[in-house]
């Protein structure tokens, strides 16, 4: 739950942000993270798009673990739109297409968790 900082500085008005540790109970399920990386493929704010990467990198490495969330689907769909904003994209790139592929699978229910799991994916 994001918490509202408003700092006035002369006459502009600063706004930050600031996130509550969440507790185990309101981690998120791997399939609403799956969702959130699909969700923001057509977003377009970079400031709200990094703020919610790091929450679902903390949440994803709660249920797969530190070494394999760095590689993970999610995490690599996350990754992408963050390139592709800052113009650092590489339109070549046939492991963020997978990884798509991989996510939007899982939602629709066609692969398992452990499918999506699965590496190697490159």
């Amino acid at each position: 739950m994001p918490i509202l900082h408003y700092v006035k500085l002369n006459d502009l008005l600063l706004v930050t942000f600031c996130y509550l540790k969440r507790s185990n109970s309101m981690t998120r399920t791997l399939r609403q993270l799956a969702q959130e990386s699909l969700d923001i493929q057509n977003a377009s704010n970079l400031s709200g798009i990094v703020h919610s990467f790091s929450r679902a990198i903390m949440e994803l490495r709660e249920l797969a673990g530190t070494d394999y969330s760095n590689q993970h689907p999610i995490n690599t769909l996350w990754a992408d739109k963050i390139s592709g904003l800052t113009h650092v994209q590489d339109l070549g790139n046939s492991w963020a297409f997978k990884c798509y592929g991989a996510v939007k699978d899982f939602i629709e229910g066609k692969i398992t968790e452990t499918e999506l799991h699965r590496l190697p994916w490159k």
